[in-house]
């Protein structure tokens, strides 16, 4: 099975974060639009990037997206985060070679 290298570091500026916890309240305030998608992924977390599958995104009323990202087994290795293109990067896939996203699950 391929295993796509994970993303290259990013210089650590002020403003840099992992990916985040939607607010539960801001994720029910958009009902159940969600846009599904199935992308590979890498997500940051606890200082670290895993390998994860983003399965829907959500335009919160708060003004951003959304994604509800699946990176582990147990039950806290899931849930809405806020997206952030620096901490949620789709991975590359063999029909997919740079990892652009332009072939699914991209919001838009």
């Amino acid at each position: 099975m391929h295993r796509p290298d994970p993303p290259r570091p990013i210089p650590r500026t002020g403003d840099w974060r992992d990916a985040r916890p939607a607010s539960d309240t801001e994720v029910q305030a958009a009902g159940a639009r969600d846009v599904p998608a199935w992308r590979l992924v890498w997500v940051r977390r606890a200082a670290g990037w895993r390998p994860g599958l983003l399965t829907a995104w959500r335009r919160v009323p708060a003004g951003y997206w959304a994604a509800y990202v699946i990176w582990g087994p147990g039950e806290g290795e899931r849930g809405w985060l806020k997206y952030k293109g620096a901490a949620i990067v789709p991975a590359a896939c063999p029909d997919d070679t740079l990892g652009t996203g332009t072939r699914t699950g991209v919001a838009r």
